[in-house]
């Protein structure tokens, strides 16, 4: 799923809270990983982030 922008700070913790069972990456819009599972202090820096759950 995906963070708007403008909430992103709380969607991203909310992610890594319902998640953090499972395998997944956090990317922003072009694919380029602002964030990994076992990574929990790297900061979101881009406006739009999406997850993606490692197969």
């Amino acid at each position: 799923f995906l963070c708007s922008s403008f909430f992103y700070s709380d969607c991203a913790t909310s992610m890594v809270s319902t998640l953090k069972s499972q395998d997944y990456i956090v990317t922003d819009l072009q694919g380029s990983i602002m964030f990994r599972e076992e990574d929990k202090t790297n900061e979101f820096t881009k406006q739009d982030l999406q997850v993606q759950w490692i197969d």
